[in-house]
């Protein structure tokens, strides 16, 4: 993924990218042997660069710098019992898209490192997860982004939604 960021940054200097500040509202539902987790309601900020050639777009975020923890509750299977999930997500994401006038479909790429804490235990997981996005041009630096992400064994999620805004300057 740091790769994939270099060459990137590389091509997006003489290419104009505009930086891309995006606020979001995450939707996700999550299955644990262990434990009844609810489905969890998050927001994020992220920021990153947006490139956009003729019909197609490309863009690269992170959540780095800006990840904060959550908190939750969940009830412990054998007894029952009320505890505290603690989770901080680190999150970086490669989309391509294809423009039609003021849409864009496109497919993500996310590399995620979740760090849980969980009844004094601790848990750090990174996988890989898979996205379509649809968004819509507001105004000429304004998007709107509704996206599905597939659901991840590692990381015990079922699926998530997402809804964000997304700025360009």
């Amino acid at each position: 993924m740091k790769i994939l960021i270099i060459i990137f940054c590389l091509f997006s200097v003489p290419a104009q990218a505009k930086f891309m500040l995006t606020a979001s509202n995450i939707y996700s539902q999550f299955k644990d042997k262990n434990y009844k987790i609810p489905s969890q309601n998050t927001q994020n900020l992220s920021y990153g660069l947006f490139y956009n050639l003729n019909k197609f777009t490309v863009s690269i975020q992170t959540n780095r710098f800006l990840e904060r923890e959550n908190k939750t509750f969940a009830i412990r299977k054998f007894d029952n019992q009320l505890t505290i999930l603690k989770t901080k997500l680190t999150s970086d994401a490669f989309t391509l898209g294809y423009r039609v006038n003021r849409n864009i479909f496109s497919g993500s790429i996310i590399n995620v490192e979740s760090k849980r804490k969980i009844d004094n235990h601790r848990k750090n997981n990174y996988s890989i997860l898979y996205g379509v996005n649809y968004s819509y041009i507001l105004k000429k630096d304004v998007l709107i982004t509704l996206s599905l992400i597939a659901p991840n064994k590692e990381l015990n999620l079922k699926g998530a939604g997402i809804a964000s805004i997304n700025l360009l300057f």
